[in-house]
């Protein structure tokens, strides 16, 4: 939402999610996100990469 952009909320929620990561899953373990926007440069902070066109992500939506 506008009103909470530009606060670091998303860059805390995503340290936060990463830390827990790194603290918990296992060593292999392969993390995939799909975001809305154009936000890479918020996930790169973190060390997310784009994968295209190594790989695709897709979705469908049931209504």
């Amino acid at each position: 939402m506008p009103t909470h952009q530009g606060r670091s909320l998303g860059k805390a929620i995503v340290g936060w999610i990463v830390d827990y990561l790194k603290a918990e899953a296992p060593v292999g373990a392969h993390v995939s996100l799909f975001a809305d926007g154009a936000v890479d440069h918020l996930y790169t902070q973190f060390g997310f990469a784009l994968t295209a066109p190594a790989s695709v992500g897709m979705a469908f939506s049931i209504r």
